[in-house]
């Protein structure tokens, strides 16, 4: 069933559910768009509502060819969402789920592609905080890269910071996905460009591997192997 989001959007369908909320397929008066409609635990949150519209100006302002642009924030009653451009593909968590890992060409162009993204996000002083193949999507519409690669863009910029408020942070603790948090979060430090670059580089290990590097088992203890051990070097991939 469609639903108004704001005065200016309708939600028609869900293509995808998160942590932070649901990504429906929407109509805005430029045509169709991505809408990502976070949980209504978020949405009544006055200090991340508060967020949400201080964090708008950096948002809006990304725009490159391997980011998904965030278009518009709606803030209306007891929605609170970000509408974004529509990708048409899938998302590299889904190729990895079908293939288990990728061929090393395949793996370095989408990983060149997201790199190139981050580039231009860490230079606008933004930073994701939240690398992962569900958050790498693959344009099925464009041409094919090396390795038979579509392109790849990063997507949901801003969620994990949105989210992040120093109470929840009290609460929780860690925002990001275990696997792939630098040792720097881990340790409570504040995030930088740097924590984005190291969750890419577990991306690429993944890819080639079939699995990330410290995973497996109680997410604290996947934590503390980020800390504590060495990756395990991968046979027939030069350092």
């Amino acid at each position: 069933m469609a639903r108004k989001i704001g005065s200016r959007y309708t939600a028609h369908q869900i293509l995808g559910r998160g942590s932070a909320g649901t990504v429906w397929l929407g109509e805005g008066p430029e045509g169709p768009v991505a809408i990502k409609l976070l949980r209504e635990d978020l949405a009544s949150d006055q200090e991340l509502v508060g967020r949400f519209v201080q964090e708008r100006t950096a948002l809006l302002g990304l725009e490159h060819p391997h980011v998904v642009s965030v278009r518009d924030l709606v803030v209306d009653g007891n929605d609170l969402a970000l509408v974004m451009d529509l990708v048409r593909g899938t998302d590299l968590r889904t190729r990895l789920d079908r293939e288990r890992r990728l061929a090393p060409e395949a793996a370095v162009a989408i990983v060149a592609d997201v790199a190139d993204g981050l580039a231009a996000a860490h230079a606008a002083g933004v930073v994701h905080r939240d690398v992962k193949p569900e958050n790498v999507l693959l344009d099925m519409q464009g041409p094919l890269g090396p390795g038979g690669s579509h392109r790849a863009l990063l997507t949901d910029f801003g969620v994990a910071k949105l989210i992040d408020t120093p109470r929840r942070t009290r609460a929780t603790k860690i925002i990001g996905t275990p696997d792939y948090l630098a040792p720097e979060i881990v340790e409570g430090l504040p995030p930088r460009a740097s924590v984005d670059i190291y969750a890419l580089a577990t991306v690429l290990y993944e890819l080639l591997a079939g699995f990330t590097p410290f995973g497996g088992g109680h997410p604290g203890a996947v934590l503390r192997r980020h800390v504590t051990e060495t990756v395990v070097p991968l046979p027939g991939i030069p350092d």
